[in-house]
C-alpha cells in the first residue's frame, strides 16, 4: 500500500470498527433470532428473517445501479443515505420493541414490526451497496485491495466480539423488553458515530467519461458481457451451492438453545457469539494477504471447508464448547464471504462497469441465498430435528466446494478474448 491507500485503510477501519461494535449489539445470527423467538416466531418465520438478513440486500441492487453508475466521488450521498435509513430503522425498532414487547398480547405485532422494519432496512441497504463497494474498491489497487478488505472486515469483527459480550451482559441484567430495546438504541447511537468517522475517507474520483447513471439497455449489455465469461459463470454455480448450504447458519443459535443443542441460555449464546467474530477478524486479514499474492480462490475454498465443518459440529456435538467451535467456524466462513468472494467478484469483471457486474452477481446469487433460510426452516420442521435439518446442509456445501476446486480457475490466470 502507498501512503494514500494506507490512510484510507486506517480511516475505513476506524469507521468499520464502530459499525462492528453496533452490529455486535444487534447481531442477526444471535440477538435478532432470540428476540424473535421470545416474541413467538416459528421456524419458518425465523427462516424468512434469516433469508432477509443474509440475502435481502442482494435483491434490490438493480435499483441502485440504475440510479448510480459508479461510487467514486459519491461519498456524501452514500453516508447520508446510510444515516437516513440505518439510524431511523434501528431507532424505530428500539421504541417498537419497548412499547409492544411489554404485553404478551402485542407480541405478534412486535414480531411483525421487527421483521418488516428489518426488511426495509436490508432491502434499502441493497440499493446503495454496489455504489458503496465500488467507492471503496476504487481507493485501492488490485495488489492491495485484499489486505484493505481484510483490515476492514477484521476491524469490524473484533469490535463485533466486544459488542457480543456487552449484548450478553445487557441481555442478562435487564428484563424483557428493556434489554433488547436498550441494545437497539445503543446500536443506533454507535452507527451514527461510525458514519462520522467514515466522513474522513477519501471520496475518490469518477472514471474519465463515466456516465452518471446507466440506461436499462446499457445495463443489460454489461450483464451480457459478464455472462459471456465461462469462468465467471462457473464461479456463480459454485457460489449458489455454497449459498444454499449457508441456510444452516440461520438456525444455529436456536439449535443450541434447544434440547438437541444442549439447552444453553440466551445470554450464553449471545456471549459465545464473540467466538464468531474473533476468528473472523484474524482470518479476514490473512485471507486478504493470501488473495493479494495468490488470488482469492484459495480463500473461498477455506471458507467452504469452514462452513462444512461448522455444520458437522452441529450434527455431532452439543453444549457450550460445540456452540463456541461452531460459531468460530462460521466466523471463518464469513471472513471468506466478505473478503474472498467480494474480491473474486471484483476480479471476474471483464469490463469497466464494475457496479453492474457486482449487481449481476447479487441478482443471480440473491434469490438462492434468500430462499435457503426459509427452506432450511421448512426442512427442520419436516424432519422434526434441527440436528438433522442443519446436517443436510452439508450436501450443497460439499458440492459447492468440489465445484469451485475442480471447475473454477483463478481469474488472474484467465485470458479474456
Amino acid at each position: 500500500m502507498d501512503n494514500h491507500e494506507r490512510k484510507n485503510a486506517i480511516n475505513i477501519a476506524l469507521g468499520e470498527s464502530l459499525w462492528g461494535l453496533g452490529g455486535g449489539l444487534v447481531a442477526s445470527l444471535t440477538v435478532f433470532p432470540l428476540l424473535l423467538e421470545h416474541l413467538g416466531a416459528g421456524l419458518v418465520a425465523l427462516g424468512v428473517f434469516a433469508g432477509m438478513a443474509r440475502a435481502g440486500f442482494l435483491l434490490t441492487q438493480p435499483v441502485g445501479v440504475l440510479l448510480f453508475a459508479h461510487g467514486q466521488g459519491r461519498k456524501r450521498l452514500i453516508l447520508t443515505y446510510h444515516a437516513c435509513l440505518s439510524l431511523s430503522c434501528h431507532a424505530i425498532l428500539a421504541v417498537g420493541v419497548l412499547v409492544l414487547g411489554r404485553s404478551a398480547k402485542l407480541h405478534v405485532a412486535a414480531r411483525w414490526l421487527v421483521i418488516l422494519v428489518f426488511g426495509v432496512h436490508v432491502l434499502g441497504i441493497g440499493v446503495i451497496l454496489p455504489v458503496w463497494q465500488d467507492w471503496l474498491a476504487g481507493l485501492f489497487s488490485v495488489r492491495s485491495r485484499g489486505r484493505a478488505w481484510g483490515i476492514l472486515g477484521g476491524s469490524m469483527a473484533v469490535t463485533m466480539s466486544i459488542g457480543a459480550v456487552l449484548a450478553a451482559k445487557i441481555r442478562h441484567r435487564l428484563d424483557f423488553p428493556f434489554n433488547y430495546s436498550a441494545l437497539l438504541a445503543a446500536a443506533t447511537v454507535i452507527f451514527a458515530m461510525s458514519l462520522l468517522l467514515y466522513s474522513r475517507v477519501s471520496s475518490g474520483h469518477a472514471p474519465d467519461g463515466a456516465p452518471e447513471r446507466h440506461r436499462l439497455g446499457e445495463l443489460l449489455t454489461l450483464f451480457a458481457g459478464s455472462l459471456r465469461v465461462k469462468n465467471y459463470r462457473r464461479y456463480l454455480v459454485g457460489r449458489i451451492l455454497l449459498a444454499v448450504g449457508l441456510g444452516a447458519t440461520g438456525f444455529m443459535a436456536v439449535h443450541f438453545k434447544g434440547e438437541e443443542g444442549g439447552g444453553l441460555s440466551d445470554a450464553t449464546i449471545i456471549l459465545l457469539g464473540a467466538f464468531l467474530a474473533l476468528p473472523q477478524a484474524g482470518a479476514s486479514y490473512l485471507l486478504g494477504v493470501i488473495g493479494d499474492h495468490a488470488g482469492h480462490k484459495n480463500g473461498i475454498l477455506l471458507g467452504a471447508v469452514a462452513q462444512g465443518a461448522a455444520i458437522l459440529v452441529v450434527f455431532t456435538w452439543q453444549g457450550w464448547v460445540a456452540c463456541a467451535l461452531c460459531f468460530a467456524l462460521v466466523g471463518l466462513a464469513m471472513a471468506a464471504n466478505f473478503v474472498s468472494h467480494t474480491n473474486m467478484v471484483f476480479e471476474t469483471c471483464p469490463h469497466d462497469g464494475r457496479v453492474a457486474h457486482i449487481t449481476l452477481s447479487s441478482l443471480v446469487i440473491g434469490p438462492f441465498l434468500a430462499a435457503a433460510f426459509p427452506a432450511t426452516g421448512w426442512l427442520i420442521a419436516i424432519v422434526g430435528s434441527s440436528t438433522v435439518g442443519i446436517g443436510l446442509c452439508a450436501v450443497p456445501t460439499l458440492l459447492g466446494a468440489l465445484w469451485i476446486l475442480l471447475m473454477v480457475r483463478e481469474p488472474r490466470q484467465v485470458v479474456l478474448t
